[in-house]
């Protein structure tokens, strides 16, 4: 038998079917608002946020070799951190191109390095030919992590040609590209120069084609100081020191 409090707790106990639509009413609702507020904050804005570019590489060049020559500025301990010794780097690279279809501009990565516009130089290997540079010279996209340099005449097809680049960046300590870390050694704070290009990280080092599709031989060069030693994944072929 049933009380009155229990008939009353019956009578007021919503059912699914009560409930279903009204949430459903809500989340419709609430999306509707979200929508409006994000229309109106583009419609109002003027800036037109970035959006990374998956695009790849044209394929109208191809590297064969890079002769990389590369100084790093940095201290042997942690106390002798100065202006000179700032954690930065200065590079030159000569890439050895093939062109497979004709064109006037080379897109290739680049990312956190500075290109000396003054040094560029594009030369045909058949007659010793400079290709001359437009103005200006090349154009950086931060988002595609992409350079492209302009020419005032086409670079041929099934020709060789050399582009010659000196540029600088900075060593930092995010595990990427050309990076600092560091050791204790008897109490004080010690330097090491490291490298990690892979997945896409080479671009952070040097100009270049950063995708697998663009292999090449590498020949390298490292000035560094007589105390400290260079190490690579290949023996050196020669060693000279600099008076």
């Amino acid at each position: 038998m049933m009380d009155n409090n229990d008939r009353r707790s019956e009578d007021f106990k919503p059912s699914r079917r009560t409930w279903a639509p009204f949430v459903a009413a809500i989340g419709t609702a609430l999306t509707i608002t979200l929508m409006a507020v994000v229309v109106y904050y583009c419609l109002k804005s003027d800036q037109v946020l970035p959006v990374r570019s998956i695009s790849r590489l044209p394929r109208t060049v191809f590297p064969s070799l890079y002769v990389l020559d590369i100084q790093a500025y940095f201290p042997l301990a942690d106390d002798e951190v100065s202006e000179q010794f700032n954690f930065t780097f200065d590079g030159r690279v000569a890439i050895k191109l093939r062109c497979v279809n004709e064109t006037s501009n080379i897109t290739m990565h680049a990312l956190h390095i500075s290109i000396n516009e003054s040094s560029l130089s594009l030369v045909r290997s058949s007659d010793g030919l400079a290709i001359p540079f437009a103005s200006p010279a090349f154009k950086s996209d931060p988002f595609s992590e992409m350079v492209t340099f302009h020419f005032l005449s086409n670079l041929l097809a099934e020709e060789n040609y050399v582009l010659t680049i000196e540029y600088a960046g900075k060593l930092p300590d995010d595990l990427r590209g050309f990076y600092r870390t560091s050791y204790m050694k008897d109490g004080s704070k010690r330097w090491l120069l490291i490298t990690q290009f892979q997945p896409t990280y080479a671009r952070r080092a040097l100009p270049c084609f950063d995708e697998p599709d663009f292999k090449a031989v590498f020949n390298v060069s490292l000035t560094h100081p007589a105390s400290t030693i260079a190490l690579s994944n290949m023996p050196a072929v020669s060693v000279q020191t600099l008076g």
